[in-house]
């Protein structure tokens, strides 16, 4: 349990170094939004769920932060490397596609990626705070009141999965991803796809190498996508 709390006071003082950060380059984000989730009061209401969320992880069988009977390949290599083909996929998708260009022409951007060397901090801090929003606040809650208070710890697997289904669909159709194909056809079903490709891997890993791996996997996404993408 004290492993689950020291490594999420470690995610949170990152993310209030990334608002420092912010405050020093307020020019860096693409948008208010982005520097938004920064805010001090966004972070606040965000690591107090977060905590929540950890509270709930402690009552339930699932994996925790960064478990011991676990090394360092299955908590950060291989959710890495599973990001990292996951940016790769996306970026050359896009390539052909030219989608990112439309999504910038529609905000009224010159692109939809953050400048380096700015993008590495905004973008890792970015890869914790929605990981810890999409699967932490809800997730371990709904597995401990569903499967371990209502169901006595029966039919936990089915109950995770049914729970994480539409957690993993809360960005792409947020982002307005699938809204999107609708409008545009083919052009931009790679990006709703490996969104919710994205999303449904974090999940995975999540359940199999704890919350690390979790975040591991939309470090190595954003990476590439975002910040080595980003520089062409």
């Amino acid at each position: 349990m004290w492993r689950n709390f020291l490594a999420y006071a470690v995610l949170v003082a990152v993310l209030i170094a990334v608002h420092y950060f912010i405050e020093l380059y307020p020019d860096a984000t693409k948008s208010v939004t982005q520097a938004a989730v920064f805010s001090w009061t966004a972070l606040a209401i965000i690591g107090a769920l977060g905590l929540l969320g950890v509270v709930f992880l402690n009552l339930t069988n699932l994996r925790g932060f960064w478990d011991a009977d676990l090394d360092i390949r299955q908590k950060i290599s291989r959710p890495l490397i599973a990001g990292l083909v996951l940016g790769t996929t996306l970026a050359v998708s896009d390539i052909l596609t030219g989608w990112s260009g439309i999504m910038a022409a529609g905000m009224h951007l010159s692109t939809i990626h953050i400048a380096f060397p700015l993008s590495v901090p905004i973008y890792f801090g970015g890869a914790i705070l929605v990981t810890i929003v999409y699967f932490l606040v809800l997730l371990p809650f709904l597995d401990w009141l569903i499967a371990i208070r209502l169901l006595h710890g029966k039919h936990e697997p089915a109950v995770f999965w049914l729970a994480a289904t539409p957690l993993a669909l809360i960005e792409p159709i947020t982002q307005g991803d699938f809204a999107a194909v609708l409008a545009y056809g083919w052009t931009a079903a790679p990006n709703a796809f490996l969104d919710v490709l994205i999303n449904f891997a974090q999940v995975a890993f999540m359940r199999s190498s704890g919350f690390i791996a979790a975040i591991a996997v939309r470090v190595g996404f954003y990476a590439v996508w975002h910040v080595l993408y980003g520089l062409f």
